[in-house]
């Protein structure tokens, strides 16, 4: 009996042993202190995590939505050292008025393969560099201040919250930890052809972004938030271009930049399709391609 106990106790001791040794490799690759939390290591921006971490938030036209959208697709991102793929969803209801809007966004997966070098820049703790995480739940109020003027732009005031429920920060994949970002949006239309029905929307945006941080060293980081673009619509598809970014003022890899184009389709029916590029310019190191299907519903208000 006494035996057995004694078995037992040295099979429990090697297991937490050989648990203990799981991390060596990462211990020695990053020369580990012995004390400092791992957590420190890990530098959250867009820099130095997957495209989904804190991505650009989308440059807003400075209208309302009037019908409640649904919108499913996918997302294909490629960098040299990271290729991830995740479905998308994002679900637009009109609340009461068309004058307010409430959106609810979430990445619900995201497949993963970094490579070593991408692995031990970003400070990721899992050796194979392969996997999958849940994103983040995203809830944004939309609100609009002034529609249809003579001489001002239409304006709008989103409120952004991102919630704490993506996982996997030890592989650098999403902070696990909240974010808030408000921006004012103006945008006004011009008739290019009246008869074909063709319109030009120039619209820009500004306002800030503020996320937390893991880590007792650095507990926040705020920034700046912009974005300009135009849409070219008419009664058959819209094109659309911008230009959107957030600059930290820690200046390690925070101040991400990316161009976007995309091409929608504007059928009678309830459902069309959009196609978009987006490419990272400044510390964002990722090409995505993402196919939408859009569904529209009228309002039940």
């Amino acid at each position: 009996m006494f035996k057995r106990i004694i078995l037992g106790v040295y099979t429990l001791l090697l297991c937490f042993t050989l648990k203990a040794q799981d991390y060596t490799w990462w211990n020695e690759t990053h020369n580990w202190d012995g004390h400092t939390p791992w957590t420190n290591y890990i530098t959250t921006n867009t820099a130095h995590m997957g495209p989904n971490a804190l991505p650009v938030p989308e440059v807003n036209q400075g209208t309302t939505r009037k019908k409640t959208e649904l919108k499913v697709g996918t997302d294909l991102h490629f960098s040299p050292g990271d290729k991830t793929q995740n479905p998308n969803t994002s679900l637009y209801l009109p609340l009461y008025t068309p004058k307010v809007g409430l959106q609810l966004q979430i990445v619900p997966i995201e497949f993963y393969q970094t490579d070593t070098i991408t692995r031990d820049f970003r400070a990721a703790r899992n050796r194979s560099g392969k996997g999958y995480a849940v994103g983040d739940f995203y809830i944004s109020t939309f609100v609009q201040v002034v529609e249809n003027h003579k001489t001002l732009p239409d304006i709008m005031l989103s409120i952004n919250l991102k919630t704490a429920s993506g996982n996997k920060f030890s592989d650098a994949r999403f902070t696990d930890a909240p974010a808030y970002y408000m921006d004012l949006s103006f945008g006004k239309n011009y008739t290019l052809n009246a008869s074909k029905n063709i319109t030009l929307r120039p619209y820009l945006m500004g306002g800030f972004y503020v996320w937390q941080m893991r880590g007792f060293t650095q507990p926040q980081n705020d920034a700046l938030l912009y974005g300009l673009g135009a849409k070219l619509a008419t009664d058959h598809f819209t094109l659309f271009s911008s230009l959107a970014g957030y600059h930290g003022y820690l200046k390690n890899g925070d101040s991400p930049l990316v161009f976007r184009a995309s091409f929608r389709t504007n059928f009678k029916g309830r459902i069309n399709y959009s196609f978009r590029y987006q490419k990272g310019i400044k510390d964002f190191p990722f090409n995505t391609f993402s196919l939408n299907l859009i569904a529209k519903f009228k309002a039940p208000h």
